[in-house]
């Protein structure tokens, strides 16, 4: 499956991999856990590439302008199943939870984002 990741990237997963993430959320009985509940919030810190920065556009081999590609700067703020919450770099979570991910970024208007 191709996976058109948050920060613009387009990541090849087989079937394998998205089973995997689910399997991981159950246990042998089919009850559904999860270290993370929730990815509740985010934030950009400085060394985040942000639209309309000078750097938010890169220039390829052929001359061609396009969109910057990264996660470097962005951090989720997730909820766990103790109640505690943390503040992850988005790079963790894009392999560790990527279904999550992808729905946050949708709701949260980031997929336009670099």
């Amino acid at each position: 499956y191709e996976v058109l990741m948050p920060d613009g990237t387009e990541q090849t997963y087989r079937a394998n991999a998205i089973a995997e993430n689910l399997w991981q959320q159950c246990d042998a009985e089919g009850n559904e856990f999860t270290v993370i509940r929730e990815i509740i919030n985010h934030r950009f810190d400085e060394t985040a590439i942000r639209i309309g920065d000078e750097k938010a556009t890169v220039t390829g081999p052929d001359g061609d302008e396009r969109p910057a590609m990264t996660t470097k700067g962005l951090q989720l703020e997730v909820e766990l199943n103790n109640d505690a919450t943390i503040w992850v770099p988005m790079a963790d979570l894009k392999y560790s939870n990527p279904v999550e991910l992808a729905e946050y970024a949708y709701s949260n208007n980031l997929l336009d984002e670099p």
